[in-house]
């Protein structure tokens, strides 16, 4: 006899729904016309900003241009000339003399300042002795301003002391430390003030 076939267990395929080309093209417009009225507004506000402050960019760029040209550049600007020391920066037992600021100093006023004045050990007291310096940079006239004295214990290697010194007016000046004893040595300038400059001077009635 022939042999039997086993009963096929294949489930019929179901054909899928065929949509209409308008269904397909109302469903993507429904996805995308939020994304659509937003990019619409966002370009709305920001010709409606362009509009209302034209004026005002125009005006600012306007500002920036005429400072550009008028302002004053570095060319312009008279280099200080540099502050020449009334004496070595070591002498003697002196080995270095050390100014700095305690705060910000202004011309035409008192401003606290540190000494340091560096030693050779000795073996017995030393007195230092100093006094200040003070230099127009651009008139080039020098004054002088009292110090002070401090007294260095026998083997000591230095001597630290605050006080201030009386600045003049002035457009730049430089403070500079003289010490007297035991020997005659000058510390570097300090500035007064720290980004001085030279400025045009009026012009001197006829005599």
């Amino acid at each position: 006899a022939a042999p039997r076939r086993a009963p096929s267990t294949a489930r019929p395929v179901t054909p899928r729904p065929h949509r209409p080309p308008r269904a397909v093209a109302r469903t993507v417009v429904a996805r995308t016309w939020k994304w659509v009225l937003s990019i619409v507004v966002l370009t709305a506000v920001i010709l409606i900003e362009v509009a209302l402050l034209r004026d005002e960019i125009a005006r600012d760029i306007q500002v920036v241009m005429d400072a550009g040209r008028s302002g004053p550049t570095a060319s312009d600007i008279p280099a200080l000339p540099p502050v020449v020391p009334p004496a070595p920066t070591s002498a003697g037992p002196v080995t270095a003399v050390n100014l700095r600021g305690v705060e910000a100093c202004t011309p035409g006023q008192s401003c606290a300042v540190r000494v340091q004045v560096l030693l050779q050990p000795q073996p017995e007291p030393q007195t230092v002795t100093w006094d200040f310096t003070v230099v127009d940079r651009c008139t080039g006239e020098t004054t002088t301003a009292p110090g002070g004295t401090v007294t260095v214990p026998l083997g000591g290697d230095r001597a630290d002391a605050v006080g201030t010194v009386a600045v003049p007016p002035g457009d730049a000046l430089a403070v500079l430390v003289l010490t007297r004893a035991p020997a005659i040595a000058a510390s570097s300038a300090l500035p007064v003030p720290a980004d001085g400059a030279c400025g045009p001077h009026p012009a001197e009635p006829p005599g």
